[in-house]
């Protein structure tokens, strides 16, 4: 009787499933188990064809990552670039409040990879719940500061093959970065400071400019 109950709501489940989305179910499951392994390839440089490991790396960072050349810079870049470096001003900002962490550490999306240090969201929660007061102390601190901590700029960077492309190209790979998740928090607190005062002084530029203003905003906390 047990089991004919068991089979029945299993059978429910799949048919509901079914009408709202009859590919989700199975997508879902073959999703999660097929894996793409990364492979690297020596790739090609002005300098010739890259033969070690390191080598090839070295090249495909150089190539996706470039120097900060300040002599090629638009006027664009260059007004970007004042205004990022404006130096901060210590005790302008009110403290951030119970409710900006509580709101910020909530946000945290569950089983995502963690950074260098291995503290995944999951166990900032905890640590959240079990001591509340630790990450506002510590976070208004380094407002109070006005510091990013050099130890959370820290990321691990993973390369991702871009399907049909020629391995031997550098720009053939997907960079993507794991960052530690009190980087995120601190990042996230700062960034809406910052557009707050932005959207309440109504000096927000026109899309999608504004896009790519929030983008460096983000990598200037990096």
């Amino acid at each position: 009787m047990t089991r004919t109950k068991s089979e029945k709501s299993f059978d429910e489940v799949c048919e509901e499933t079914r009408k709202n989305n009859p590919l989700a179910l199975a997508y879902k499951i073959s999703d999660s188990n097929i894996k793409r392994p990364l492979f690297i390839e020596t790739v090609s440089a002005d300098s010739g064809q890259k033969s070690t490991l390191v080598e090839t790396i070295r090249e495909i960072m150089r190539i996706l990552f470039p120097s900060d050349n300040t002599n090629s810079e638009t006027l664009d870049n260059q007004t970007m670039r004042a205004i990022l470096t404006i130096s901060y001003r210590s005790g302008d900002e009110p403290p951030f409040s119970i409710d900006e962490v509580t709101a910020v550490v909530n946000s945290l999306k569950k089983k995502k990879a963690p950074g260098l240090d291995g503290i995944n969201s999951e166990m900032i929660k905890c640590l959240y719940l079990k001591m509340p007061g630790l990450l506002p102390k510590s976070f208004n601190k380094c407002l109070e500061l006005g510091v990013f901590p050099t130890a959370w700029k820290t990321v691990s960077l993973v390369l991702l093959n871009k399907p049909g492309k020629d391995k031997n190209e550098a720009k053939s790979y997907r960079p993507t970065h794991l960052l530690l998740v009190l980087s995120k928090l601190l990042d996230k607190l700062v960034t809406q400071r910052i557009e707050h005062h932005l959207h309440s002084q109504n000096i927000l530029r026109p899309q999608p400019t504004w896009f790519l203003y929030r983008e460096a905003l983000r990598h200037s906390f990096l």
